[in-house]
């Protein structure tokens, strides 16, 4: 089966979704599919222009028996690898920043790990993402 169809097949897969808070989800995608927030539109809709298939909040269930949402499961076509993207935009914010933290760990101990098969962006007061720099980043490790 060619990549593309592939691809195209795997992105048009039901999946169980986030249902943490529906009513958060109040931005719209290109995709026409409601996000929790400005850059996640910005990230969704990159992918979108990009052509990477990707999934918004789909369920995933850690070795330890959690079920975790990260922002964005994504495909990468050419191997067929599964790459997962958090976004963490409220790094200001000290309970998340910890809660996120403790959320990296639960991924690493089940083989989620940063530089290989995780995806971290972020945002605070004075960092904001650089969509640019970003689609560049995701050019260079999902499409080549």
């Amino acid at each position: 089966i060619a990549d593309e169809v592939y691809a195209s097949c795997w992105e048009k897969e039901l999946y169980e979704s986030n249902p943490y808070n529906p009513e958060e989800k109040v931005y719209s995608t290109k995709k026409d599919e409601l996000v929790r927030s400005k850059s996640e539109v910005l990230l969704a809709d990159m992918y979108y222009e990009l052509g990477i298939p990707y999934r918004y909040e789909a369920k995933l269930q850690l070795q330890n028996g959690k079920t975790k949402y990260p922002d964005f499961t994504l495909l990468k076509p050419k191997t067929r690898e599964i790459i997962y993207h958090e976004h963490l935009g409220l790094l200001d914010d000290e309970e998340y920043r910890l809660a996120n933290l403790r959320k990296l760990d639960e991924y690493r101990k089940s083989g989620i790990y940063m530089g290989k098969n995780l995806i971290i962006t972020y945002g605070a007061q004075g960092c904001y993402l650089n969509i640019k720099e970003i689609k560049q980043m995701m050019v260079e490790l999902l499409l080549l």
